[in-house]
């Protein structure tokens, strides 16, 4: 097997691990929307900071569920209150995640990865296409771009692109789950509006930079 195919085969088989089979089994014990949202108006004055760290954690160990946490904090207290720490937690969970993939991650890897073989895998997450992926992965809500930010810290790609990048992806999700755990309906013409022009000026953003990205 080629090394390329060999890598690619290897982080898909991470990538479905974490996110599918460990949310399959875990998910019986995930607390509802409901009661997740009488949780947060327990909290009173400690629930700006309480949630945000929750969604934190929720972002960082994915098998809890952020979707769900999202849509109860926009039920509780409105769109743009929730999307703001949403999107505070969302972009520190996924700094965290690059950390530690970064830290630990290569040393996973070399279990699988003979050490000079290494730079294909950079290579491979150092481009144009992967961090156009990440963006389509953090953007989109129910999409996971929390395991994804692991997988690109596991590479050199450096820190200032996927920070920048990290920043306006985690948008689209964020605020769509305030929005629509406020009441509000997805189908809505201007929010879809809204949506597309960010999400598709995301996309030309980041390959208008590539260049300044050192992106191939």
């Amino acid at each position: 097997m080629r090394q390329k195919t060999r890598l690619i085969v290897i982080g898909l088989g991470f990538f479905i691990l974490l996110a599918f089979v460990v949310p399959y089994l875990v998910m019986q014990k995930v607390p509802s929307r409901e009661e997740l949202q009488l949780m947060i108006e327990e909290w009173g004055n400690w629930g700006f900071t309480l949630y945000t760290l929750l969604a934190t954690l929720c972002t960082v160990a994915p098998p809890l569920n952020y979707t769900i946490l999202g849509l109860a904090g926009g039920y509780v207290y409105g769109t743009f209150p929730a999307f703001l720490m949403l999107w505070i937690a969302r972009c520190a969970g996924n700094c965290i995640n690059f950390y530690l993939g970064r830290r630990y991650g290569r040393k996973v890897l070399k279990v699988f990865v003979a050490e000079e073989n290494l730079h294909k895998y950079d290579e491979l997450l150092a481009s144009e296409k992967a961090a156009l992926l990440y963006f389509v992965l953090c953007f989109l809500p129910g999409f996971p771009g929390d395991y994804a930010a692991y997988f690109v810290g596991f590479s050199k790609i450096k820190k200032r692109v996927f920070f920048l990048v990290t920043l306006i992806a985690n948008i689209g999700c964020t605020f769509s789950l305030a929005y629509m755990g406020s009441g509000e309906a997805f189908t809505n013409p201007l929010f879809l509006g809204g949506f597309s022009i960010v999400f598709i000026g995301g996309l030309l953003w980041i390959h208008s930079q590539k260049k300044q990205f050192n992106l191939h």
